[in-house]
């Protein structure tokens, strides 16, 4: 961590800067992406606000990074914010969004040659979120796909993404039959390219299901959300924002059916992984929203199971006034 520790150093101005062109931000940002393979660590994490850190996970927990408790907190906070941009900036992340995703290629290792490939590469998926003033972004590694190198591979996956925006564009004027079709297409061609991100697999299956969704295809989403998830999970760390997503959208698909108890356990994964990887101090509005309609959802049917119990409880003491003292005490447990 000495290395992450200098930097820091220059960064609050303590040291003086070291003999470079790049910036000392650019250099904590780097080492701080570096730093994840020696930590062990699936996740690098950083948050601004009251109490601005940045930390690796690993083994499921949260470890320290760079020791800023020396620091000021808005000291502390706006070197954070400089990462957090940093990374916005690699990740290619749309801060617009309240919540967005993007992801990067670090290159790890330099090519014997013009053409060759270089031996480590690590991609990482990003998740940026702001609220209330505060903002985090969590990258997680990616593992099951090398970098596209090649000129082919390049066009390969410039294909897919063109293909993918074709279809989201049919889809946008609700064209979803030929949304379907497309995405479909894009997911055959893409199990084909070795140099696929599993992680873009998963979203081609999110688009499917949404997709399928509008065409009132539920069974066929629900497997595309299933198969996204599955995805995701076995190219990262369980706790990865895109399953959370998914995991939300199928609740919502299960709350549109009526499916209370199964939308319920969706949204109870989909908040064990953002607790996971924000804590308590942040929430997903999707996941947030979702829940919120399901304690609705969830109070207007006990109101109606109780309306109805209620109903045959009168015509059961109706039938057999001896019976109905023991039923409504049975009912009331």
């Amino acid at each position: 961590m000495g290395l992450l520790e200098d930097i820091l150093a220059e960064v609050r101005g303590e040291k003086p800067s070291a003999a470079g062109n790049d910036p000392p931000v650019v250099r904590l940002t780097n080492a701080l992406l570096l730093r994840m393979a020696p930590e062990n660590a699936t996740h690098v994490r950083v948050i601004t606000g009251p109490t601005p850190r940045m930390d690796f996970r690993v083994h499921g927990t949260w470890k320290s990074g760079p020791d800023m408790r020396e620091s000021r907190v808005a000291s502390a906070s706006r070197v954070c914010a400089q990462v957090l941009d940093r990374l916005v900036e690699m990740t290619g992340t749309d801060v617009r969004a309240p919540c967005a995703f993007g992801s990067m290629y670090l290159v790890l290792s330099a090519p014997d040659g013009d053409d060759a490939r270089p031996e480590r590469t690590a991609e990482l998926s990003s998740f940026h979120l702001q609220e209330n003033g505060e903002r985090s972004i969590v990258l997680h590694s990616i593992t099951g796909a090398p970098m596209p190198w090649t000129k082919e591979e390049t066009a390969a996956r410039d294909a897919i993404h063109a293909m993918m925006r074709d279809a989201f564009a049919r889809k946008a004027k609700g064209q979803a039959k030929g949304a379907v079709t497309l995405i479909r297409e894009a997911r055959e061609r893409a199990a084909k390219e070795p140099t696929i991100s599993p992680i873009y697999r998963a979203d081609i299956l999110d688009a499917l299901a949404l997709a399928s969704e509008d065409l009132g295809d539920l069974a066929a989403a629900t497997d595309a959300w299933i198969g996204a998830i599955t995805l995701a999970d076995e190219a990262c760390a369980k706790e990865n924002a895109s399953s959370a997503v998914f995991w939300t959208e199928l609740a919502r698909l299960e709350l549109d059916r009526g499916e209370l108890d199964a939308a319920q356990a969706y949204l109870e994964r989909a908040k064990q992984v953002w607790e996971a990887l924000l804590d308590d101090r942040f929430a997903f509005p999707r996941t947030q929203f979702q829940s919120a309609r399901a304690q609705r959802m969830r109070g207007d049917h006990q109101a109606r199971k109780r309306k109805r119990n209620l109903a045959g409880l009168r015509g059961l003491g109706k039938r057999r006034p001896s019976t109905q003292q023991g039923a409504w005490r049975q009912w009331a447990r």
